[in-house]
């Protein structure tokens, strides 16, 4: 076996932190260390150093130290560009720096997953931590986030470049973004943190390991002071569950009804269900109808009050990294691809079909992790002024024409505008003023009317959606979602509007008079109105605008309820998901420079 000198090698300042549970004797790390080399095939081993004396300050700074481990050998790897058998021998190296109560490790040609044995002594650096490495003065080139989207109890990613993001990002709706990874400027040096992999990285050449120490000081200095810079304290943050949850209490779960059926879908599942013939000593599964699945949907779409964890249609446990449910109501229920059949209630807490909202405002369980916007409170002003209530929407009784075979409209025949009690009738009476009005509804729909104004210069999505009145929340998950869904289609070419309305010239449903072209100047023929809508959308003044139309919500209701929520007084858990939904409503069309607009009931 034969001894490494570390002086003959040089390292780049790219590592993983982590920060120590308890404490490891040197025999152990030995141990450890060994364990990884031997996982990966490690061969032509040199002798371990283990926690060799490692010089972490530059002159002129006072002697500070901390140690050095490193066990390198050689490992079989099939190059890139090889097919079949062919395989290389490279070198392979592990590299521990420890100082107080963090470590570092940089691996080369070792998997990441292969770390697995330290981590019975070391966690992974939390994510605040991660982000708490760049100064105030740091120049923001790239981000790579995560949205929380409480449309869809879910995260979507999203990418921002430039050249000083600190500057160029809106601060409105920052406290959905958690940030994945930032590359920035900071004092000279550029530097890229990776928090889902708690990596830190400084670009630059390989150095000697006493320029490496140095900065491992530097970067462990910050971790430990874990001061986040004005930029990054703008973000939402995923917060450590077992620590945070202590605190916090359960007050409503909201079930993403929709989302289980897209899922079950997807994955090519069918729902069964279970029974037991008498004296059978084995279970058989039937397949169940559509429409009791939908009932089954439907008392989960329902927004449920959660009191000491419990609920009407069940109860809330705790994991160990997140709330999971239990639905005694759907236990007789399974899902089957054919071969196998598994539980329907495993499945939701699985794929992590619902989300939690807490007696403190700011947090939420989404996507099975444990989110804080730190920042909702302040958005309240810029929900409330998004309110834009209609007189008319107090009388609405439906949202279109009911077509229902079984309750077919009277004079359906002859009928070429929506009713007057219809939430559609009503959207097109408040914007009469348009010079287009193009009804979308059904089908590869971008909104239920799409609507242009020359006079105003804008385009304007309506997306609508009828219920009883409610206080609650639950009813916009899915026009909220919609909304979202098609802000792209919103900022669409020109030609791609046109294409879009090139099938319109008829009308909205079969057996109607209702034309799907609304509105649009008198004796004007189709093909003009194609021409002049594309000629408005190539209009560098045009202000587009994505409109949520509910007839279930108050305008009254809903600021006083957020008025009393801002001011720390006693709300309804709803409030707290109407807060979030709404807030991030408002913030991702202000994003993409989008006026939004909430029409509702007085």
């Amino acid at each position: 076996m034969w001894r490494a000198e570390l002086s003959d090698y040089v390292f780049t300042r790219s590592f993983v932190y982590l920060e120590k549970t308890r404490k490891i004797k040197s025999g152990s790390l030995r141990r450890v260390l060994v364990q990884i080399a031997s996982s990966v095939g490690m061969a032509n081993n040199c002798r371990p150093i283990i926690r060799a004396k490692l010089e972490l300050s530059q002159p002129p700074s006072a002697p500070c130290f901390g140690t050095v481990s490193f066990v390198v050998g050689d490992v079989i790897k099939t190059p890139t560009f090889a097919c079949g058998n062919l395989n290389e021998r490279v070198l392979a190296y592990v590299l521990f720096l420890e100082f107080g109560e963090y470590s570092a490790v940089q691996l080369r040609n070792v998997p990441v997953a292969e770390l697995e044995p330290l981590l019975n002594y070391s966690d992974f650096a939390s994510h605040a931590q991660i982000t708490s490495v760049l100064s105030d003065s740091a120049n923001i080139l790239k981000i790579a986030a995560r949205i929380i989207n409480p449309a869809q109890n879910g995260l979507t990613g999203r990418a921002y470049e430039g050249t000083s993001l600190q500057n160029e990002m809106p601060q409105f709706g920052s406290g959905k973004t958690i940030p994945r990874s930032l590359k920035a400027n900071d004092s000279g040096e550029t530097i890229s943190v990776t928090a889902g992999a708690s990596r830190i990285t400084s670009y630059g050449q390989a150095v000697k390991l006493n320029i490496v120490g140095s900065w491992f000081h530097r970067m462990c200095t910050r971790l430990q002071q874990s001061r986040q810079s004005r930029f990054v304290s703008r973000f939402a943050k995923p917060v450590i569950f077992e620590r945070e949850i202590q605190q916090l209490t359960s007050q409503l779960i909201v079930f993403d009804t929709i989302g289980i059926r897209t899922r079950l879908s997807e994955d090519g599942l069918t729902v069964v269900k279970r029974f037991r013939k008498t004296n059978a000593r084995q279970y058989s599964f039937a397949k169940i109808t559509d429409s009791m699945l939908d009932h089954q949907l439907h008392l989960l779409g329902n927004n449920q009050i959660v009191l000491e964890n419990k609920f009407e249609l069940g109860a809330l446990s705790r994991g160990r990294k997140k709330l999971k449910v239990d639905l005694p109501s759907l236990k007789a229920y399974a899902l089957t691809d054919g071969t196998k059949h598994n539980s329907l209630v495993a499945y939701i807490n699985s794929k992590d079909l619902f989300s939690v909202y807490f007696d403190s405002t700011e947090y939420v369980q989404l996507g099975g992790s444990l989110f804080r916007d730190g920042g909702l409170i302040a958005e309240i002003e810029g929900v409330i002024s998004a309110l834009s209530p209609v007189a008319a929407m107090g009388s609405a009784d439906r949202e279109k024409v009911d077509i229902s075979r079984d309750r077919p409209h009277p004079t359906k025949a002859t009928l070429s505008n929506f009713p007057s009690t219809s939430v559609f009738d009503i959207v097109e009476s408040n914007y009469g003023g348009a010079d287009y009005i193009f009804c979308d509804d059904l089908g590869d729909e971008w909104a239920d009317h799409i609507i242009v104004d020359r006079g105003r210069q804008t385009l304007t999505f309506v997306h609508s959606k009828h219920g009883k009145p409610s206080r609650g929340a639950s009813s916009l998950h899915e026009v909220v979602g919609q909304a979202l869904k098609n802000m792209g289609n919103l900022l669409c070419m020109p030609s791609s509007m046109r294409q879009k309305l090139a099938g319109f010239d008829g009308t909205f449903m079969k057996g109607t008079q209702i034309s799907r072209v609304r509105a649009a100047p008198l004796g004007e023929t189709f093909e003009t109105t194609l021409d002049r809508v594309e000629q408005h959308l190539s209009s560098n003044k045009l202000q587009r605008q994505m409109v949520l139309a509910c007839s279930f919500l108050s305008a009254t209701d809903c600021t006083n309820d957020l008025n009393a929520l801002r001011s720390g007084g006693a709300v309804r858990a709803s409030v707290r998901q109407l807060l979030w939904l709404l807030s991030y409503f408002v913030s991702a069309c202000k994003e993409v420079n989008v006026e939004p607009i909430i029409h509702c009931r007085r």
